[in-house]
């Protein structure tokens, strides 16, 4: 949902989100976007992508992980999150950098999406300068902070639900008021 728009009722992939992101999270940071720099390996709904699509998502972060950025940030819909995180967190698990999945639960044209918030979190998880792993940066509906999960470690949501929980409640780490 984070790369996708709504029109006429149905969510598609849409080009355009990924600038709505840039642009919401400097509306809120004031942060100079100079330091992002974006790569689109694949733009499709994640409900359809296929063990191809992660691999794929797997050689573009092993190619990228060496060009000198501090972390990777990759944008991911909230469908297949739980079981993507867990398999890049086996497949990378000697990566040289952290890679943070970020998600939301609405498209970001929606006042309660969670998508910047998620990426704020994933931000400022890299600017900590966390360990190289695979994270998961995501803030429930409701919530006043944002979870830092462990890709390998991450649960699958509940039935109809667009809230992520670790296992007996073991986040990594937790954001909130920017610390």
């Amino acid at each position: 949902t984070i790369g996708s728009g709504a029109t006429d009722g149905n969510i598609s992939p849409d080009r355009n989100a990924k600038y709505v992101l840039l642009q919401k999270y400097k509306q809120i940071t004031g942060e100079d976007l100079s330091r992002f720099e974006t790569c689109e390996p694949m733009y499709i709904l994640s409900e359809n992508a296929v063990l191809d699509d992660v691999q794929q998502m797997v050689k573009v972060i092993k190619e990228r992980q060496n060009d000198g950025f501090k972390g990777i940030i990759l944008t991911h819909g909230t469908d297949t999150l739980a079981y993507s995180c867990a398999y890049l967190g086996l497949l990378l698990s000697d990566v040289k950098v952290p890679v943070v999945m970020v998600s939301s639960n609405l498209t970001l044209s929606e006042p309660k999406a969670n998508g910047v918030a998620n990426f704020i979190g994933a931000v400022k998880l890299i600017d900590a300068n966390v360990r190289p792993n695979v994270y998961v940066s995501y803030r429930n509906p409701g919530d006043n902070f944002t979870s830092i999960h462990l890709g390998t470690r991450m649960g699958i949501p509940p039935h109809y639900s667009d809230s992520f929980y670790s296992p007996e409640g073991k986040r990594f780490a937790v954001i909130k008021n920017g610390v």
